[in-house]
């Protein structure tokens, strides 16, 4: 989707419904599309999403007596 097709779609909906000015919708659009920008960010949830386990598993073995 390019920003013609993008400022089409703002265009699209009623001013009542349009709550960001049009460069801003264009731009967030954008960086959703984005494949890079949408990499670093899956990256980053899968990372946390590890850190998250391993901290549970810590937890888990302490509260059971485990050795750590």
């Amino acid at each position: 989707m390019n920003r013609t097709q993008i400022a089409v779609l703002y265009n699209s909906f009623p001013e009542s419904q349009r709550d960001m000015p049009r460069e801003q919708f264009i731009k967030k659009t954008l960086d959703c599309l984005n494949p890079t920008k949408n990499t670093k960010i899956l990256d980053a949830m899968v990372q946390k999403k590890r850190w998250g386990n391993k901290n549970k598993a810590e937890i888990d073995r302490a509260m059971k007596g485990g050795p750590e």
